[in-house]
Formats: structure tokens, C-alpha cells, sequence
């Protein structure tokens, strides 16, 4: 029976070779291999017991006390009746039982779990089946000791192959999104999971970048986590190490979001970037115990590679991003600078404007005394009505931003008392005003607005003030314009009165033609 242990290294091979090689020494109705697994015992395979019911996997805890004595004297236990013992841990399905012989399998002077063996039949099992089974059975343990090494080993192995071919793949994708969402699934591959997520740091929140196994209702990507709302996700940032919660069920602080009520493993690793935590990868499992020690290892492994192939995205798409952006401003200023028409500067300025940033609608207003006159308007209801609307320039938001000479954000416009509702602006929500600045004085501003919250950043504000400053120069050059083309009409005019007074004496018809060049003059 011995000679049978050498012949497999296959973990699952090897159980069945031990279950069949005990047969040949102790005679059995059923039997079974339980395996310590941290302060459990778990079955982890078994010969003729009932079909109905799934025994492999159960697991309980494993209580020392209760079996002191078979574990320090290296020797198996014989209960004759279980009916009559409360020793025997009774499982649902096995009421057939009645004899039972449990056998320590000691290797390094290190317990690691118990062979069980049953029998229909009372007082069936006796010394000489301890005897032989003992021997055995410690021959098993070495058995399976040597098995989980080169399981062990085969697994880093694997997984060292797998977490290079991870990053390959990852650095393969040109855009964050793509690199997260790959890195993600293959990290839930690896280290199988019903569901996780990278999550970003982003101020005093993180944002749901990639999501895998989680319904929208539970988590949409984009969504922002208030750090204080989750402790767990907190100190993972804070502290920069892995956090494991072998049983939610047990942890206070532990979030339950709707839609991963099941959840009852979670890991949490931190991705950490030039000593500084950028994010994190959470992993649940709906199995508790379910995430073991290589697990976590393997995991924090992925994130260490995963925090610099983010940031390299990062990087790159923030470069492709600055490169786009300032292209858009060369094309915008050009665009409305080569304009030398006042009214199609106005319009050219607005139309530009969603190129650089977005918005559901925009206004630009000039100052005119104490007053300001939205010169044009674009997104709004009725555009035309809009145009040449009046309003006080005593309007504390616009004097703010002219005191100040820098954009103003509002993250809800709704709930600041300072917004009027000029020109049906009842749905406008995020909101920035953007000065027009020529030779350092003010001529007016740029209102921009969205409908949704908190839309504006300080990003976008740079981006707008830089266009406001070409759109204010365009407009000065064209208010120049026309104020040239307007002086050479008048010249002209006088020009030609001069010349019909020198060639005519008839006072009559030199009064009609001051008249006629004088209305020309006004129309102009």
C-alpha cells in the first residue's frame, strides 16, 4: 500500500490512491480525508459516501481540545458506537454510520489532517486496523506534503508566467480604460473571484475605474466613494498594505452595497506608485475563507506592476490630451482671428468654444456702462430672443469675476444665491464665467453651463481662459475694423461733399446733397 503513495504527485490522483490503499489494510463501509486548513478542518475527498449529499468541501472547526489526545499520542481513535459518543462530529447524511476510526497524519512533527474511516457495523474496527492504518498514515502525510509542494511550486510558476504575460497585455493597450479593465480581469482570473474593482484616488474619494462581476445598480464606472464612507477601502490607502476579510458577515466595517449582498470574501490591495497609493483592486469572493495567503501575495504582486502600467497610461493619455488640446486652441484662435466682421466673430467664439469645452449652453456678454448686453448665445431655447438681452452689471458673480480677473467656478449654480436666471437658465447646474480681458481692461465675459453637477475643473478653466484671451484680442481686432471702415466711409463722404460744393454755385442743390450724403452718413 506504501509503494502506491510514490507513484502520483497529482494532489487529487493521490487522494484516491489513499483512499483505495487504506481499503486493503482496514476494511471500510466509507471513508474520508480531512485536511487542517488554518482553524478548519475540510474535507477534501472521500470514497462511498452518500451521493445525495456534498461532502467535499465541508468544512468546521477544527477544536485541539477535542482531539488532544489522539493527536499527542500519534494514534488513531476508535469510537465503537458514534450513536453513543458525542466526540463523533455528525454531518447530515451520515446517520448510517455506527463504528468510527479516525488516524492522525503527522509529517515533520506537524499535524495536517485525519484520515476517518466508517462502518455500518458496531465495535467493527480494533487495534491491529490502528495499527497498520497509523503507519500508513504517516507515510500519507508526507505524501501529500510533497503533492502541495510541487503544487505549490507549479502554481508560482504558472502564475509568475501568467502575471508577466498580464503586463504585456496591459501595456499593449494604448488607452487608461483598456489597460485597466484587462488588467482587472486577468488579476480575476488569476486569482478567481466573483467580482472586483480598480478603484482611483481622487482627492478624498476614489472613482470606480474598472468594474468586473458588479451590476451598474451596485457600481457604475465613474462613480465616485467618498473615502469616509469606506473604512476598509480607507486604511488600505492609508496604511498602503493589502486588508482580507475572511467573512463579511463579521466585520463592522465592512460596506454592503445593494447588489453584492453575497458577497462574503473581500480583499483590498493598494496600487502604489513612487511610495504614494494611487488607487486600489478590490476582489470578493460569495465563499468565506475563500482568498488564501498566495492569493493576497500573488494579488499585491499585480498591483505593484499595475500602479506603474496606470501611471504610464496616465502619463501618455495626459500627453495625447495636452496635445489635442493645444491643437484646438491654434485651430479655434485662428479660425476666429482671420474674422473681421464684429457679428461673425461673436458667433465663430461661441461655435469654437464647445471644441475646448463642453457645455449644454453659453453666453458672451460686453459691457456696456453699467450695464452688460449678451452680444451672442448658443444652447439656449430660444437663441434669438437671447441675443441683445440687457442686464445689470452690478450682478455679484460677474463682479467677482472681474475683480478677480480669473474664471469662477460653481460646482451647483441652483444653490448659490448669487446666480441669476438670466435668459431661462433654470436647468443649468455646473457653471463657469470666464473674463474677456483686452490690454487689461475688461470688456465683458464668457458664461458657460452645463446641467450637470460639479462639471467644471480647474483644468477647464485654464483651457478657457486661454481662449477667451484669443477671443478678446479677435474682438478688439474687429471692433477696430469696423471702426476703420467706418472713418474711410466718412472721409469719403466728405470727400465728396467737398467736391459737389466746388463744382456747383445753386445753393439748393448744394443743401440736398449735405442732406443726401448726411443720411448716408447716419445709416452707415
Amino acid at each position: 500500500a506504501t509503494a502506491a503513495l510514490t507513484t502520483s504527485i497529482e494532489l487529487e490522483e493521490l487522494y484516491n490512491i489513499i483512499l483505495d490503499s487504506m481499503l486493503k489494510l482496514a476494511p471500510y463501509d466509507s471513508a474520508s480525508i480531512e485536511l487542517v486548513n488554518q482553524e478548519y478542518l475540510e474535507i477534501v475527498a472521500e470514497n462511498n459516501l452518500p451521493k445525495d449529499h456534498q461532502f467535499i468541501g465541508k468544512k468546521y472547526v477544527y477544536n485541539s481540545k477535542k482531539w488532544k489526545k489522539m493527536v499527542s499520542e500519534r494514534w488513531p481513535l476508535i469510537i465503537p458506537d458514534i450513536q453513543k459518543d458525542d466526540l463523533f462530529e455528525k454531518f447530515e447524511g451520515t446517520e448510517y454510520i455506527r463504528s468510527w476510526m479516525g488516524v492522525p497524519m503527522i509529517t515533520q512533527d506537524r499535524l495536517i489532517g485525519f484520515l476517518n474511516l466508517d462502518s455500518r457495523e458496531v465495535n467493527f474496527f480494533n487495534q491491529d486496523h490502528a495499527a497498520l492504518v497509523q503507519t500508513f498514515g504517516n507515510q500519507a502525510a508526507t505524501a501529500i506534503e510533497n503533492a502541495r509542494l510541487f503544487a505549490k511550486e507549479h502554481t508560482q510558476r504558472c502564475r509568475n508566467a501568467a502575471l508577466l504575460d498580464l503586463m504585456r497585455v496591459a501595456a499593449s493597450s494604448l488607452t487608461l480604460e483598456d489597460v485597466m479593465q484587462t488588467i482587472l480581469e486577468r488579476t480575476s482570473e488569476l486569482v478567481p473571484s466573483t467580482s472586483g474593482t480598480i478603484q482611483l484616488l481622487e482627492g478624498d474619494n476614489l472613482r470606480i475605474a474598472a468594474k468586473i462581476g458588479i451590476a451598474s445598480k451596485a457600481l457604475s464606472i465613474g462613480e465616485l466613494l467618498p473615502l469616509e464612507d469606506f473604512p476598509l477601502n480607507k486604511n488600505t490607502i492609508k496604511e498602503k498594505g493589502s486588508i482580507y476579510i475572511s467573512d463579511t458577515t463579521k466585520n463592522k466595517e465592512y460596506v454592503k452595497l445593494s447588489g453584492l449582498e453575497q458577497v462574503r470574501s473581500f480583499l483590498s490591495v493598494p496600487l502604489v506608485y513612487k511610495n504614494n497609493a494611487i488607487g486600489l483592486i478590490t476582489l470578493d469572493s460569495q465563499d468565506t475563507d475563500h482568498f488564501t495567503e498566495q492569493d493576497i501575495d500573488l494579488t499585491f504582486a499585480i498591483a505593484q506592476h499595475a500602479a506603474i502600467t496606470i501611471e504610464n497610461a496616465r502619463l501618455f493619455e495626459s500627453e495625447q490630451r495636452r496635445h489635442r488640446e493645444s491643437e484646438t486652441l491654434r485651430q479655434t484662435a485662428e479660425t476666429i482671428t482671420s474674422l473681421l466682421d464684429i457679428r461673425q466673430v461673436l458667433n465663430a467664439i461661441l461655435s469654437n468654444l464647445s471644441q475646448v469645452v463642453p457645455f449644454d449652453s453659453a453666453a458672451l456678454f460686453l459691457i456696456e456702462g453699467d450695464m452688460v448686453r449678451i452680444m451672442a448665445g448658443i444652447g439656449f431655447p430660444d437663441n434669438k430672443n437671447v441675443v441683445d438681452t440687457i442686464f445689470p452689471a452690478s450682478n455679484a458673480l460677474l463682479q467677482e469675476v472681474w475683480k478677480t480677473g480669473k474664471p469662477l467656478i460653481l460646482e451647483d449654480a441652483q444653490a448659490d444665491s448669487r446666480f441669476e436666471k438670466w435668459a431661462a437658465a433654470d436647468q443649468v447646474r455646473g457653471w463657469m464665467g470666464v473674463p474677456l480681458v483686452v490690454r487689461g481692461e475688461m470688456i465683458g465675459c464668457i458664461t458657460i453651463d452645463s446641467y450637470e453637477l460639479g462639471t467644471y475643473n480647474q483644468h477647464d478653466a485654464s483651457l478657457a481662459t486661454t481662449f477667451a484671451h484669443q477671443a478678446a484680442v479677435a474682438l478688439e481686432n474687429a471692433r477696430l475694423f469696423e471702426r476703420g471702415e467706418q472713418q474711410i466711409h466718412q472721409l469719403t463722404v466728405l470727400r465728396d461733399i467737398d467736391s459737389a460744393i466746388s463744382s456747383s454755385f445753386d445753393l439748393r442743390v448744394v443743401l440736398n446733397l449735405l442732406l443726401e450724403q448726411s443720411v448716408k452718413v447716419l445709416e452707415a
